[in-house]
């Protein structure tokens, strides 16, 4: 369990999580601790470990593992109440973060009958309680300012092509262009002043976007050229 542990740690996964998955696994063969151990527990761990191990071995690049990993606890309902402890603490850090993923709650197919403590709520209401009693609910800040936006300097191809390596890039919360794109949709206008459908950021026709390329790579040398008159030692 460590190699698994040290493994899912290269992949930026918070350190304050993997500790309190071994403090749990520990804790169930401790006498006297709540759960108690129960035969259930044998598939419930086994299960559960293998899909940690996958995660850990998964060779893809520019995924979002953090945002796995928590849907994977999600789904495991872990809800050890140490690593739910060590959420609302990251949360309360960056509650955008857990806004992003729980605006998409397709991505949680939790599995039946399968819990950490099965006398306690699922993790997954455990969050979304915690977050009603902080009144702050999915979506909240789009909620808060219906009418703010972020005015972007690109026409519609430019952005398009933006969000797309940005994704790429792994600089969005989440990996896949579909999700990205409908938060894109409802938040960023073009420079005229529009705001984009989904599925009109979601297609890009690569044969028919050569200028657009010329100019988003006119920004990024201007962003690279920024970076290094502010930090002169990066060229040395």
């Amino acid at each position: 369990m460590p190699y698994i542990l040290d493994k899912l740690a290269q992949k930026s996964i918070p350190k304050a999580y993997l500790t309190e998955i071994l403090s749990g696994m520990d804790s169930l063969f401790e006498n006297g601790k709540i759960p108690y151990i129960q035969y259930r527990h044998q598939d419930y761990l086994t299960k559960m470990i293998e899909s940690l191990c996958q995660l850990a071995e998964d060779k893809r690049q520019s995924k979002n593992w953090h945002y796995r990993f928590l849907i994977l606890m999600v789904n495991f309902n872990f809800n050890h109440m140490g690593f739910f402890n060590r959420w609302k603490e990251l949360y309360n850090s960056d509650p955008s973060f857990m806004d992003a993923l729980l605006r998409f709650p397709k991505h949680f197919s939790c599995i039946p009958d399968f819990a950490y403590d099965s006398n306690r709520r699922s993790l997954l209401k455990l969050m979304r309680g915690y977050m009603e009693d902080e009144k702050i609910s999915p979506s909240a800040t789009m909620q808060d300012y219906p009418q703010q936006f972020i005015q972007s300097n690109f026409n519609g191809k430019e952005l398009k092509l933006w969000m797309h390596i940005s994704v790429k890039a792994n600089i969005m919360w989440s990996s896949e262009k579909k999700e990205v794109a409908e938060v894109f949709s409802r938040l960023v206008k073009t420079r005229e002043g529009t705001l984009l459908s989904a599925h009109s950021l979601i297609r890009m026709d690569k044969s028919a976007e050569f200028h657009t390329a010329l100019r988003i790579r006119k920004v990024l040398n201007t962003m690279l050229d920024e970076l290094n008159r502010q930090f002169p030692d990066l060229n040395k």
